[in-house]
């Protein structure tokens, strides 16, 4: 004999002949052992059987409705017992660590990027004082006869220029307690060291941008004090300008009298940049669009057009720019650390300010040393530090205006 299936077997359950049967009833007329029939207009014609768990079919196989009730209501009373939610495993929830974990600290250092842009060969220092020098010469060469006697002339002497700049050194600890990193380690994706170390070498690198432009020297390494590198406004000294006594917007005027010095330092050709203030970038916008003032906006549009693709062609990112009388394009980038000061300069490797590392243990900076300290409590500690210096070129292949907005 064929083996019934699951279903036969349940059909036999549900039309065996009950009590009310035995008795002489009639069998057809019990309230149960048939399929419920969907009774919705879409199937009602066509007679679709609903399907039921195996509990509802257990239910429905008691014939007295009484009995049916009791037995409901004990099934559901057992199940509703049965329910777990979160809310009552509340100690067993565990929190997932997202993959995600961004540093909010601001970065951006344009002063320091251009010269990294325009570095060239990286140089040394061994010692606490760097001296930085260049020369300079102006005049035309005599005119001669070869044949004639020529002591009378004047023998070429150009003027010979020279600073000093100092060795500095910046860093910061960074600590976390054994047993914090313990547990951490133990962890997806929580290197704590690493997540404090992080923001230590953000704030390093900000303050090699602060001191490139701010510094102020301090030279005298004998402890305790702190050596501290001057930056490029301190150095420079031949082309400054106060806008007054208060901050004042820049003016066209003096802009192309600054481009004018800066050209004859060696080319009118020569690429410059100006790094400024917020506000000053908007005035040296309005200064630009002042040259096609509303009767022609599309020159305007046209002739920023050129401008920017001229600043992609050098590979340089600006926040505007300033078209000058004479020489190429100057791009203008906003510098948060500047504040009412402006300092155009000359894009020229020869003339650029460029840092000058210092090297420990054979390498350069930023450098990481554990167990800097005798151990006062049990916690893991590294100080983070970095060493250089800052070569400032000559001062006059820059030019500084302050009191401006």
């Amino acid at each position: 004999m064929p083996e019934a299936s699951y279903m036969d077997i349940m059909k036999g359950m549900l039309n065996a002949p009950t009590s009310q049967a035995a008795q002489g009833a009639d069998p057809s007329k019990a309230d149960h052992g048939k399929f419920n029939v969907a009774k919705t207009p879409e199937t009602e014609a066509e007679g679709q059987i609903i399907e039921k768990s195996h509990g509802e079919y257990m239910v429905e196989a008691f014939p007295d409705s009484v009995k049916r009730k009791e037995v409901s209501d004990l099934m559901h009373a057992e199940l509703d017992r049965m329910k777990v939610g979160t809310g009552d495993i509340t100690s067993l929830l565990q929190s997932t660590l997202s993959k995600r974990n961004e540093l909010l600290q601001f970065t951006d250092t344009p002063f320091s990027d251009f010269m990294a842009l325009y570095e060239g060969t990286r140089e040394y220092l061994s010692d606490w004082l760097l001296r930085e020098k260049h020369k300079t010469f102006s005049g035309l060469a005599s005119r001669v006869n070869p044949e004639a006697d020529i002591t009378a002339l004047n023998p070429v002497a150009p003027t010979w220029h020279q600073n000093v700049n100092v060795l500095q050194f910046v860093g910061d600890p960074a600590e976390a307690s054994f047993i914090a990193d313990a547990q951490a380690d133990q962890q997806d994706n929580a290197d704590l060291m690493q997540q404090i170390i992080d923001p230590v070498l953000e704030s390093i690198r900000q303050r090699w941008e602060y001191d490139a432009l701010l510094g102020q020297r301090q030279v005298n390494p004998t402890p305790p004090n702190v050596t501290q590198m001057g930056g490029v406004i301190e150095a420079t000294q031949t082309l400054t300008y106060d806008m007054g006594p208060s901050p004042t917007s820049v003016t066209e005027t003096k802009l192309e009298e600054y481009n004018k010095a800066l050209g004859m330092v060696k080319s009118m050709s020569s690429q410059k940049a100006i790094f400024t203030t917020y506000e000053t970038v908007g005035d040296i916008r309005d200064i630009m669009i002042e040259r096609f003032s509303g009767n022609n906006p599309k020159s305007f549009m046209d002739a920023n057009s050129v401008l920017a693709t001229k600043m992609k062609t050098m590979g340089l990112n600006a926040d505007g720019i300033y078209q000058p009388v004479a020489g190429p394009p100057i791009p203008v980038i906003q510098c948060d650390k500047l504040v009412n000061t402006m300092l155009m300069m000359i894009l020229d490797p020869k003339l650029m300010p460029k840092w000058v590392y210092f090297k420990l243990l054979g390498t350069i900076g930023p450098w990481l040393f554990t167990d800097y300290k005798k151990l006062s409590k049990i916690f893991n500690t590294k100080f983070v530090m970095d060493g250089r210096s800052m070569d400032r070129g000559p001062e006059k292949g820059r030019a500084v205006i302050t009191n401006v907005k």
